[in-house]
């Protein structure tokens, strides 16, 4: 839930106020055809998908996927942007990627697991 008061009453409020109307203009734009559509609703109550280190510093691993399984292991930031994707690879180089939290998205076997990561 989203909520911002109306109106200010200080010099300091009204700093704010350009970031909210930008705020207000990004939720009245929004088109819920820019979102994904989940097509799988299989989930799992024991998820066998790990990332470690935890927090990770140069590289992570995925477990609980074979290497000749179909997947795709998404790295995306605390903004919902996907800053690194791959189908190929267990082993995440994250020397690229600054230090932070991140969402880890795999979709493997038809469901999906999310697990947050620290990277250092």
């Amino acid at each position: 839930m989203l909520m911002i008061r109306q109106g200010f009453s200080s010099e300091r409020d009204s700093a704010a106020l350009p970031l909210i109307d930008e705020i207000w203009s990004r939720i009245n734009s929004f088109d819920e055809g820019d979102c994904e559509t989940v097509t799988s609703t299989r989930t799992t109550e024991n998820a066998k998908i790990a990332c470690y280190p935890n927090p990770a510093g140069g590289y992570f691993y995925v477990t609980g996927i074979d290497k000749n399984d179909q997947f795709t292991i998404s790295v995306i930031d605390v903004r919902g942007t996907v800053i690194y994707e791959t189908n190929h690879s267990l082993i995440i180089n994250t020397s690229d990627i600054s230090a932070g939290n991140y969402i880890i998205r795999v979709m493997a076997d038809g469901a999906l697991t999310i697990q947050w990561l620290i990277i250092e």
